[in-house]
């Protein structure tokens, strides 16, 4: 992988120094395991200084350790989960996950990952400050007929590709539009449509500047049939604004601002991700 490496560089009139970023190769150690409390998961450590870590997890994984401790049946096949006792009741355990004290539970799955940080960091006086890189949320519709799952799709993959254009995904990801519907004159970024085929199916998916949002049919098996209705995945939240309040600052004016990945902010991208995967739905 690359790592960001701070370096210096003569000045234009060789007067001095800058400090400047680049991008370096470095080695990366990873470390994978079933977490009692969250299932399968992975996390890696970055070998150069500062030792940056990445945590890796699953939610579907997380609610079937919940469900399992709850005594839900349920059926696990790979990243879906049906013929549950109880829908609502693992629903509710899902929204749990969202009040979870992410920091903390982000400190104790790194912990094991650098058995020296007393040595390394001796000399300065820091903890780990926590962003969400990269993350995923979606809608599962579960069906008992095959089927009519097969029908239903039939319909929705033209509707999908027929009835939305370009300004209505540009709106999906909280982009202005012109009043009339059409992109502005401004927009000089990479929006996509695309119908690609999915194993034995198809998958809607829209695009924008790496981020997307997808529909497709998941899963078909004897226990249940899994329509994946809204898939929103987010790997960019450079363009993506929010209101707030400035941050470290105690004053209560709050405006449209840059997007905030920070761990404690989960709550606030599933209520991003949300609107997403309602109009996707």
């Amino acid at each position: 992988m690359c790592a960001e490496q701070f370096g210096t560089h003569p000045t234009l009139e060789h007067r001095g120094k800058n400090i400047i970023r680049r991008q370096r190769r470095c080695g990366v150690l990873y470390h994978y395991q079933i977490h009692p409390e969250v299932g399968w998961m992975y996390a890696r450590i970055q070998t150069w200084f500062a030792c940056n870590v990445q945590i890796g997890q699953n939610g579907r994984e997380w609610l079937a350790r919940q469900m399992t401790r709850e005594g839900l049946c349920y059926h696990q096949q790979g990243n879906c989960l049906v013929g549950i006792d109880d829908y609502p009741r693992a629903q509710a355990l899902l929204d749990q996950q969202l009040k979870t004290d992410w920091a903390k539970l982000c400190d104790g799955l790194a912990e094991p990952l650098n058995p020296i940080p007393e040595t390394l960091f001796e000399p300065y006086s820091a903890t780990d400050y926590w962003t969400c890189h990269q993350s995923e949320w979606a809608t599962d519709i579960v069906f008992r007929d095959a089927a009519f799952l097969q029908r239903l799709m039939a319909i929705l993959v033209p509707h999908g590709m027929l009835s939305f254009s370009s300004s209505d995904v540009l709106r999906y990801f909280w982009k202005r539009v012109n009043r009339t519907g059409a992109l502005p004159a401004s927009f000089n970024g990479d929006q996509q449509i695309n119908l690609p085929e999915y194993r034995d199916g198809k998958r809607v998916k829209d695009g924008w500047e790496g981020n997307s949002s997808k529909s497709y049919d998941k899963l078909s098996s004897a226990k249940g049939n899994v329509l994946r209705a809204a898939q929103t995945t987010m790997n960019r939240v450079n363009g993506l604004r929010e209101y707030r309040p400035k941050e470290a600052v105690e004053a209560l004016v709050q405006r449209h601002r840059r997007f905030t990945p920070a761990g404690g902010n989960l709550p606030k991208g599933e209520r991003e991700s949300d609107p997403v995967t309602r109009q996707r739905g």
